[in-house]
């Protein structure tokens, strides 16, 4: 899988959150469960 992302919104989530978008894309190098949200129609898959 990859991932992009806006820069700028990654150092002001790291600054903010102390979470680096880098970083958190590393959950995904594991086992996952993906299920769809159909909880509301959000006019997109999710």
């Amino acid at each position: 899988m990859d991932f992009d992302w806006d820069e700028t919104k990654r150092l002001s989530n790291l600054e903010e959150r102390g979470v680096d978008f880098k970083d958190a894309a590393l959950i995904f190098e594991g086992p996952v469960i993906a299920k769809e949200d159909t909880r509301k129609d959000y006019g997109e898959q999710r």
